[in-house]
C-alpha cells in the first residue's frame, strides 16, 4: 500500500504513452491534494480526536473520521469515475466550512475552507464547477445568516459579531472568491488553449514526422530500386555482350563500360577518353561510309545512329560491331552536345549470314543439278532408244557381212554407239540416277579412250603429254566414274591454264605403296596403280588445300565453275577404297595422285559380255515382244528369229495383254518396254503375272526412276535390262530367263 500511495503521489505514470491532456493533469493535482491532505490532516485529527474524546464531542470525531476515511478511499480507488470523486472530494471540503461555520462561527475557518474548495473545485473540475461551488457556498451563507439572524443557531463558542460586518465580510468573500475563480479559469483556460497548440503543433509535428519518415522510406526504397535497376541494367548488357559508351562533344570526353573494351579488344589496357579510341580502330574500307553516316547523325538528318562496320581487334583479327546512339543532350544552339549508344559484336551474326548465303548458293546449286538430273533422265531415254537400233542393226549387219571394208565401217559404227552409250552412262552418274556397278576394268583402256575424247575440248596451245603402262594391274571400279575421274582431272587441268601456253602430264602405272606412305594416306598397303595428272596452271594457294575436295567450293570465277567436280572425284575414290595426294606451288602449277587398289587375281568379267556369234545360246521358245518404238521392236524380233525363237511383236501394251490373256499357255517368256503409253511396263507385269504367276518376263529400259532391281524381284520381273542391249547379250539373258523355270 505504501508503494502504491508513493507511485500516486509522485505521479508515476501507469501508461508512459498516456496523452497529456488538462483532463490528465487535473487528475494529477487532485491526486497531490488528496495525498497533502491525508498527511497534513493526520496529525490535526488524531489531536481533535483525543480532544472531542475527553470532552464528549461525538459528533464532530465522527464526522472528521468519516471525512478522512472517505479521503483515503478516493485516493486508492479508481473504478469510480474521475468527476464523482472530484465531486465528492470538494463536497466533503465544503462541508468542514458548513461545520467550521455552524460549531465555531462566522470567524472561524470556514471562510478558509469555502475559499480553499471553490479554488481546488475550479481548477480540477473547471470554471463551471468553480461557479456552482460558489453559488453553493453563497446560499449557505445566506441561510447561515438568516439562521443567525432568527437565533436559530446556536454556537457553543458564542462570539458576539455584527450583522453589519458579517453581511459586508461575506460580500467580501464571496467577491474574492469570484475573481479568484475567474482568474484560476482564465488561467485554466489559457493552459488548454496552450495544450491544445501544443497537442496541435505535436500532432502537426508527428504527421511532419510520419510524412518525413515515410518521404525516407520512399527514397531508401528508391534508391535501393535504382541500385537494383543499375545492377540488372549491368547483368543484362553484360549478358548481351552490349558495350556503353557516352560521348561529350562539347569537352571531348568519351567514356565506356568494362564491356565496351571487351568488344573493341582492350584487354590488356585502358583505352584514352577520347573518341579515337574508337575511330581509330575502324578499318578504311568502311571509314569513308560511316563519316558520311555519322555526319548525317550530328547535322540532325537523322534520329538515330546506326551503323555496322569492322574494327581491327587487338591489331589482329577482324571484327564486326554494331553501333547504335542517341543525342540526349544540346546546347544552346540545337547542336548535339552528348551522345550515348551501345556497341555490340556482331560477329557471330556475319559469319551465319555468310553461311546462310553459302547455304542458299548451295541450294541454288542442288536444286540446278537436280534439274539437270530430271533434264538428263529425259533425255537418256530417248538417246538410248535411238541408239538401240544403231547398236542392234549394226551387230546384225557383223554376223552377215564378208566384204573386209565393209565389216571395218560397220565395227566403228558399233563402237561409235557404244561411246555414245557410255557417255549416256556419264550424264546419268554425274546427275546421280545411274546406279554404281563395281567390275574389273583396265585403267589403261579407259585413260587411253578418255584422252581421246578430251583432245578434241583441251585447247591445242596446250599440250597433253602421257605415259601409260599398259601392263597395269586391273582395279574393280565403275567404268563411268574412272571416266568421270579422268574427265575432271583433265578439266581443271586445262582450266587452270587458262589463256597461255602449257601443258599437262598425264601418267598410269603401278605402284607398290609402303606401310609409312599408306598411314600417311589412310589406306592399306599393297599393290595400287598410281594415275598422276600434272598441269602447269595458276596452282592453289596453301590455304585452300584442305577445302578444295568440299562441295561447292571454287577457286574459279564466277560463273566458271560448281565446285562440285573434286568433290565427286573425293566421293568416289573414298567409295572404291583409293586415295588422293594433291600439292601445289601458287603461280606454277598443281600435281594430283590418285591411288586405285589393285586386284591380283582374275575375276569373272561382270560387264555387259558382248559374245562372239559362236557363244550366243540360241532356242525355240515363243517370246512375246512389247515395246512403243517401231524401230528397236523390229530389230529385236529380227535378231530373235535369227536365233531360232518364234516372236510375236506388238507396239502397243493394250493388245499385247490381248493377246496373252486369249491364250497364256501359247507364250514362254515376255519381254516389254518399261514406260509405254496408258500401260506401264510394271503394271503389265502386274496384270500378266496375275494369269500367270509363273511367266519369265525381262523388262527393257531406256531410264526409268520407278524400275530397280530390288523393285523388280518384289514384282517377280526376272531381270531388267538397260538399253541399248546388245543383242548377244539380251539373247543370253533371255535363256538364262527361259533355264530358270523348273
Amino acid at each position: 500500500m505504501l508503494k502504491t500511495f508513493l507511485h500516486r503521489m509522485l505521479l508515476v505514470e501507469r501508461h508512459v504513452n498516456q496523452k497529456k491532456t488538462l483532463e490528465y493533469w487535473q487528475q494529477s493535482s487532485y491526486q497531490i491534494i488528496l495525498a497533502a491532505v491525508l498527511i497534513a490532516s493526520l496529525p490535526s485529527l488524531l489531536k481533535s480526536g483525543m480532544i472531542s474524546l475527553s470532552e464528549g464531542m461525538w459528533t464532530g470525531l465522527l464526522f472528521h473520521a468519516c471525512s478522512y476515511a472517505i479521503c483515503l478511499a478516493l485516493f486508492f480507488i479508481h473504478s469510480i469515475s474521475y468527476k464523482i470523486r472530484a465531486w465528492l472530494g470538494m463536497i466533503i471540503l465544503f462541508l468542514l466550512g458548513v461545520i467550521a461555520f455552524l460549531f465555531i462561527g462566522p470567524v472561524g475557518n470556514g471562510r478558509i475552507y469555502f475559499f480553499t474548495a471553490a479554488i481546488i473545485t475550479t481548477l480540477i473540475l473547471g470554471l463551471r464547477s468553480g461557479f456552482l461551488m460558489l453559488l453553493l457556498q453563497s446560499i449557505f451563507l445566506f441561510i447561515f445568516y438568516f439562521l443567525i439572524d432568527h437565533g436559530a443557531v446556536k454556537t457553543e463558542v458564542f462570539i458576539e459579531y455584527n450583522q453589519d460586518m458579517w453581511v459586508a465580510t461575506s460580500l467580501t468573500l464571496v467577491f474574492l472568491i469570484l475573481i479568484s475563480i475567474i482568474a484560476v479559469g482564465r488561467l485554466i483556460k489559457g493552459i488548454t488553449q496552450s495544450l491544445d497548440e501544443a497537442e496541435k503543433l505535436s500532432s502537426q509535428h508527428r504527421e511532419t514526422a510520419q510524412k518525413l519518415e515515410h518521404q525516407i522510406k520512399q527514397h531508401d526504397f528508391t534508391i535501393q530500386s535504382l541500385i537494383e535497376s543499375e545492377e540488372r541494367w549491368h547483368f543484362a548488357l553484360e549478358g548481351s555482350g552490349d558495350g556503353v559508351w557516352d560521348w561529350d562533344l562539347e569537352s571531348g570526353t568519351f567514356s565506356f563500360s568494362r564491356q565496351w573494351c571487351r568488344v573493341f579488344g582492350y584487354v590488356d589496357h585502358e583505352p584514352e577518353n577520347n573518341i579515337n579510341s574508337w575511330f581509330d580502330l575502324i578499318l578504311s574500307k568502311d571509314r569513308e561510309q560511316f563519316d558520311t553516316e555519322l555526319e548525317a547523325f550530328l547535322n540532325g538528318q537523322k534520329t538515330f545512329f546506326i551503323h555496322q562496320h569492322r574494327i581491327r581487334y587487338q591489331g589482329k583479327e577482324t571484327h564486326w560491331v554494331l553501333a547504335r546512339g542517341k543525342v540526349i543532350a544540346t546546347n544552346s544552339k540545337g547542336k548535339p552536345a552528348r551522345v550515348i549508344g551501345t556497341h555490340t559484336d556482331i560477329t557471330g551474326i556475319k559469319v551465319m549470314e555468310e553461311k546462310q548465303a553459302e547455304y542458299e548458293k548451295r541450294l541454288q546449286q542442288t536444286q540446278k543439278m537436280e534439274a539437270i538430273g530430271t533434264l538428263a533422265g529425259g533425255i537418256a531415254h530417248d538417246f538410248n532408244n535411238i541408239l538401240f537400233p544403231i547398236l542392234g542393226y549394226s551387230e546384225l549387219l557383223k554376223k552377215t557381212l564378208t566384204n573386209p571394208a565393209h565389216l571395218q565401217s560397220v565395227e566403228q559404227i558399233y563402237k561409235s554407239g557404244q561411246r555414245a552409250k557410255q557417255l549416256v552412262q556419264q550424264i546419268l552418274t554425274f546427275s546421280r540416277q545411274e546406279e554404281t556397278r563395281y567390275v574389273l576394268v583396265e585403267i589403261q583402256i579407259i585413260l587411253k579412250e578418255t584422252i581421246k575424247m578430251c583432245r578434241s575440248v583441251v585447247p591445242k596451245y596446250i599440250e597433253i603429254r602421257h605415259k601409260i603402262d599398259s601392263e597395269c594391274h586391273k582395279v574393280k571400279a565403275d567404268p563411268t566414274q574412272l571416266h568421270q575421274i579422268i574427265m575432271n582431272l583433265i578439266t581443271n587441268a586445262y582450266q587452270s591454264i587458262g589463256q597461255r601456253a602449257g601443258y599437262i602430264k598425264i601418267q598410269l602405272s603401278n605402284h607398290q605403296m609402303s606401310q609409312e606412305e599408306a598411314e600417311k594416306l589412310s589406306v592399306q598397303a599393297g599393290h595400287y596403280v598410281q594415275f598422276i595428272v600434272e598441269d602447269s596452271g595458276s596452282g592453289i594457294a596453301e590455304k585452300d588445300l584442305d577445302k578444295i575436295f568440299e562441295p561447292f567450293f571454287t577457286t574459279k570465277g564466277k560463273g566458271k565453275g560448281t565446285g562440285l567436280g573434286l568433290a565427286l572425284v573425293h566421293g568416289i575414290m573414298q567409295k572404291m577404297n583409293g586415295a588422293i595426294e594433291v600439292s601445289s606451288i601458287l603461280g606454277k602449277g598443281t600435281v594430283f595422285k590418285l591411288y586405285f587398289k589393285a586386284i591380283d587375281r582374275v575375276l569373272e568379267n561382270q560387264d555387259e559380255p558382248n559374245l562372239p556369234e559362236d557363244q550366243v545360246v540360241r532356242g525355240c521358245e515363243h517370246i512375246l515382244l512389247i515395246d512403243d518404238e517401231p524401230a528397236i521392236l523390229k530389230v529385236e524380233e529380227q535378231a530373235l528369229r535369227s536365233l531360232g525363237y518364234e516372236v510375236t511383236a506388238v507396239t502397243l501394251p493394250t493388245r499385247a495383254l490381248e493377246l496373252f490373256s486369249q491364250d497364256p499357255a501359247k507364250y514362254d517368256l515376255i519381254v516389254t518396254d518399261m514406260d509405254m503409253p496408258k500401260i506401264s511396263g510394271l503394271e503389265l507385269t502386274r496384270q500378266v503375272l496375275s494369269i500367270k504367276p509363273d511367266m519369265p518376263i525381262l523388262v527393257c529400259t531406256g531410264y526409268s526412276e520407278s524400275c530397280n532391281l530390288k523393285k523388280a524381284e518384289q514384282l517377280g520381273i526376272n531381270d531388267i535390262l538397260f538399253k541399248p542391249v546388245a543383242l548377244s547379250y539380251l539373247a543370253n539373258r533371255i535363256r538364262k530367263a527361259l533355264d530358270s523355270i523348273v
